[in-house]
């Protein structure tokens, strides 16, 4: 998908923390409960970045490919804005926020990060 399409499927979910959890939707089965979980985090976190896409920008002094991954100000900001978002969602997963954060850096034309609950393992004379 594009990022306009993206943005654009993200933007008819509804807003963070309205309505039942997507854990507690009506009808809703474990996998479709975490992946509209997953879209209402990348919504949470692209509301915000939205406002202020600073949120988006890694200092420099953050270098190390573990910590970039895990740089989460947009999600700080996000669970700022929305209080108890984190419990509403059922306590998002490192694979959940490392894929929204992808995803809004993805909208937002921002170079990839890694995904910090995927290890990725160098050897020596692979770097």
């Amino acid at each position: 998908m594009t990022p306009q399409e993206w943005r654009d499927k993200l933007a008819a979910l509804p807003e963070p923390m309205t309505g039942d959890s997507p854990w507690h939707t009506p009808g809703a089965k474990g996998e479709d409960a975490y992946q509209m979980a997953a879209e209402l985090t990348a919504k949470a976190m692209l509301t915000v970045a939205d406002e202020d896409p600073t949120l988006l920008d890694i200092p420099d002094t953050v270098t190390d490919s573990w910590d970039r991954a895990s740089y989460d100000a947009a999600w700080v900001k996000a669970t700022e804005r929305w209080p108890g978002l984190n419990d509403w969602l059922g306590g998002i997963t490192g694979n959940m926020f490392g894929w929204a954060n992808s995803l809004v850096r993805y909208i937002h034309d921002k170079p990839p990060v890694g995904n910090p609950a995927i290890v990725t393992i160098t050897l020596p004379g692979e770097e």
